[in-house]
């Protein structure tokens, strides 16, 4: 009898010790199904990039492609009858502001042949009555100089293509072609056929220019900024443009020189499988000027980083409460109704299991700090705790969570300002070379989405493209 009451005893002692032990169980909280319903919409940047295209490098181009010798003549039956062969130098240019000279010298010369009297009485195209005279300048001595200057225009159009007008604005014969015996000067009518000659040769020039496939160039850039650009460290940044303009061309020493505005909406993600809609390359719109970019550029950063953020803080760690152990195993974060954010508590020690604790995200826009206020227990963990192990619903634990929460953005600021620097620093994109600066990155805005923390930072600075 007394060893039945002994087993009774122990029975007892074991089914209030395996309740003191078993794992808590507390209902899963209520997700959160609004999507961004507190994200304000994001205002347009606009980035304004001066492009520069090195002269040197074009005319070194134009210099092979445009004509070198250039050969007429004019002939007449009675008169003076002439060919000639113009040969140019190296095509050299000046610029000034708005304005593009083209300037080169060269050499000519003419063979020359003089009828006095024609009979068209045999032949329409008339006879010379008595042999012509041949004569020459140039020809059998050094050549004649001659030089040259012209102003070109560049535009780009509307339908993205680039155009040149280019005009002759001077032509002097510096070694005119007089003819002594007949006190004859030919040089008003072989300018003439010089400036026919030379127009063909602006429009050759208009034409090589034209040539350039600048469409198909701003067509690749476009597509590449459509595309996520990998900063390390920090995931992908997507430019998204859906606009742009351009501005007129200016000049200085040997330097092209034209701003690009795109109007776009930037973002950065920490992967690169979000669906960003690709707008098809658009006409080109009026120029809106703005010095370098400001930029409101929208992060959305998975919940595992700020999970592994806590979880270096808090894995591991013990309290006392009410004098029985809670030591923190692991934190996952994710978000829950009305913009609050729903800490899961992975605990072991007196007892196991899970807990779940909310907070409100909040951001301290001038120390760049963000952090969770009014962490509680969830309403449903709060009953459930209520009916089992109430010791557990200690503020310590709230407190803690509080604590290991905080982010100070300064140093990851720093971080981001160098990195975005250093990747958008000589960065090369179909033959164009990225130089940028960052002047100030600011945090203006932090909400908790369904998938993802949602920051808005407005960064300023400026961007410079050469080719």
């Amino acid at each position: 009898m007394k060893l039945l009451t002994h087993y009774k005893v122990f029975i007892v002692f074991l089914f209030f010790a395996c309740i003191g032990c078993k794992s808590i169980n507390v209902p899963i909280p209520e997700e959160n199904h609004q999507i961004g319903s507190f994200v304000k919409k994001q205002e347009l940047s606009i980035i304004d990039i001066p492009v520069t295209v090195d002269l040197d490098l074009l005319f070194k181009t134009l210099n092979n492609v445009v004509p070198k010798k250039f050969i007429g003549s004019e002939s007449l039956c009675e008169g003076v009858s002439f060919s000639y062969v113009l040969e140019r130098n190296p095509i050299a240019y000046k610029t000034k502001d708005k304005s593009l000279s083209i300037i080169f010298n060269g050499k000519y010369k003419l063979n020359l042949n003089y009828c006095p009297k024609c009979t068209y009485l045999f032949d329409k195209k008339g006879n010379c009555v008595t042999p012509r005279i041949a004569f020459s300048c140039g020809e059998n001595e050094p050549m004649r100089n001659v030089s040259f200057s012209f102003y070109t225009k560049l535009n780009i159009n509307k339908n993205l293509s680039l155009s040149a007008n280019t005009k002759l604005t001077r032509l002097d014969l510096l070694d005119p072609c007089k003819v002594s015996a007949f006190n004859f000067d030919i040089s008003s009518r072989v300018k003439k056929e010089f400036e026919l000659s030379l127009k063909g040769f602006a429009d050759e020039i208009n034409k090589k220019v034209s040539s350039f496939d600048l469409k198909g160039k701003i067509s690749s850039v476009w597509n590449d900024f459509s595309k996520p650009i990998k900063i390390k460290e920090l995931g992908f940044f997507y430019l998204q443009p859906f606009q742009f303009s351009a501005s007129e061309f200016s000049y200085s020493k040997n330097s092209a020189k034209i701003n690009l505005s795109f109007v776009s909406k930037p973002s950065l993600f920490t992967n690169d499988t979000v669906k960003v809609l690709k707008k098809p390359l658009p006409r080109l719109s009026s120029y809106l000027k703005k010095d370098g970019f400001n930029i409101k550029l929208d992060i959305k950063a998975s919940y595992d980083s700020l999970s592994s953020i806590i979880n270096s803080k808090i894995s591991g760690k013990k309290i006392k409460i009410k004098g029985k152990l809670f030591r923190f195993e692991s934190c996952s974060v994710s978000s829950t109704i009305n913009n609050k954010i729903l800490f899961k508590i992975k605990f072991t020690g007196r007892k196991h299991g899970f807990i779940y604790l909310i907070g409100t995200p909040v951001f301290d826009k001038e120390q760049h700090v963000i952090s969770f206020k009014d962490v509680s227990f969830n309403l449903k963990t709060k009953n459930h705790l209520l009916k089992s192990s109430s010791w557990i619903l200690s503020p310590t634990i709230c407190k803690y969570i509080e604590s290991a929460s905080v982010i100070d953005l300064k140093k990851e600021f720093s971080k981001i300002k160098s990195i975005l620097e250093k990747e958008l620093n000589n960065k090369k994109i179909n033959g164009f070379q990225l130089k940028s600066s960052i002047s100030s990155l600011s945090l203006i805005e932090f909400l908790a989405m369904k998938k993802s923390l949602f920051i808005r930072l407005n960064l300023t600075g400026k961007l410079a493209v050469f080719y």
